[in-house]
C-alpha cells in the first residue's frame, strides 16, 4: 500500500509539472460553425485504473474522413506529431477507407508521452480510439471487438454528449477553442472528468452495453453510428478489403491499417478438379479430331 501511494505521488507531481507543456485541444463535435462544423476528431485514449492515469492524444482526423463521401485522408501538417504513412492510398474522397491504406503514429516525443511510456510499461493499461458528432445528426466512432454491438438511437445521443462532455474537461487542461492543426496531448488523473477511466468515459463510454477498449498489444475494430433520424440510427462496421483495425503497440505506435484484398488461393482438392476438368476437355477434343478424320 505505501509503494502504491509513493507511487501515485510522483505520478500526481509528473502530471502537474507537464500539465502546460503538452495539452490536448481536441474538435468536441458540438461546433455550430466553420469548416469544422459537427465534425469531431479523433482521439487516443490510454489508462490504467490501478495507477490513476490516463493519457488523451489528438490524432487530427476528422471524422468526416471516415465517412464514404469524406475528404482525402489527412496528410503531414508540419505541426505537433507528424502523421507517417505505409501503403500510398488511391487518391480520391474517403480513401481512409481505401484497401491497403496504413496510418501511422509513432510514439509521442512530448511531456505527456513520459507518462504514456509508463503506462505502457504498467500490466492492465487499456486504450481505445473515439471520435464523436453531437450537433445535428449524432454519430459516434468507436473501437470495439464486440462481435455484434447494439446502440439504440437514445444510447447513442446520450453516448455522444458524454463523449463531448469528456473533451471538453480534457480540452480545459488548456482552455480555447479547438484547434485542428494543433495535435498534442495531455494526461489527467481522478477525480478529473479529463481522466479516461471516469464513469463518464472508461470502457463504456459512460453507459454502452459493450466493451469499446484492449489490453495494449490487442486490435481493435472500428465501427460507426449514425442517427438517420430521430428515433431511428444505424450501425455498421469498417472494412476495406479483408478487415481494418486499430492497433496500439507496447512501443507506443499506434496504426490504422486496412487490409489489402488478396486474390484467393486455390485449396489443394480445387487445383485437382481444375486438372480433372481440363483433362476431360482435352480427351473430348481428341476424340472429335479423331472422329472427323475416320
Amino acid at each position: 500500500m505505501k509503494m502504491k501511494s509513493k507511487l501515485k505521488a510522483m505520478l500526481a507531481a509528473v502530471t502537474i509539472a507537464f500539465a502546460g507543456t503538452a495539452l490536448a485541444d481536441i474538435n468536441t463535435g458540438v461546433t455550430t460553425s466553420g469548416a469544422t462544423a459537427n465534425n469531431g476528431e479523433l482521439f487516443l485514449s490510454v489508462w490504467n485504473t490501478t495507477l490513476g492515469l490516463s493519457y488523451t492524444r489528438d490524432l487530427g482526423i476528422n471524422l468526416s474522413n471516415f465517412l464514404p463521401s469524406g475528404l482525402l485522408a489527412p496528410v503531414d501538417n508540419g505541426v505537433g506529431v507528424d502523421y507517417a504513412f505505409g501503403a500510398a492510398p488511391t487518391i480520391g474522397t474517403g480513401n481512409v477507407l481505401t484497401s491497403g491504406y496504413q496510418l501511422k503514429f509513432g510514439l509521442d516525443g512530448t511531456a505527456a508521452g513520459m507518462s504514456l511510456g509508463t503506462l505502457l510499461g504498467t500490466a492492465g493499461t487499456i486504450w481505445s480510439v473515439v471520435a464523436s458528432e453531437n450537433f445535428g445528426n449524432d454519430r459516434l466512432l468507436f473501437t470495439t471487438n464486440n462481435l455484434a454491438p447494439s446502440l439504440p438511437t437514445a444510447q447513442l445521443q446520450s453516448t455522444t454528449t458524454k463523449v463531448s462532455q469528456h473533451l471538453i474537461a480534457v480540452n480545459g487542461l488548456q482552455g480555447g477553442a479547438a484547434d485542428p492543426t494543433s495535435n498534442e496531448s495531455s494526461t489527467a488523473m481522478p477525480p478529473s472528468a479529463a481522466y479516461s477511466g471516469s464513469t463518464g468515459f472508461g470502457t463504456s463510454l459512460g453507459g454502452l452495453s459493450f466493451n469499446t477498449s484492449a489490453s495494449v498489444g490487442t486490435g481493435l475494430n472500428f465501427w460507426i453510428a449514425e442517427q438517420t433520424a430521430p428515433s431511428a440510427s444505424t450501425l455498421s462496421q469498417f472494412v476495406g478489403g479483408d478487415g481494418a483495425q486499430w492497433l496500439l503497440a507496447s512501443d507506443g505506435t499506434l496504426t490504422w491499417d486496412v487490409a489489402a484484398v488478396a486474390a484467393p488461393v486455390p485449396e489443394p482438392g480445387t487445383w485437382a478438379m481444375m486438372i480433372a476438368g481440363l483433362g476431360l476437355l482435352g480427351g473430348m477434343a481428341r476424340r472429335r479430331t479423331q472422329g472427323r478424320a475416320a
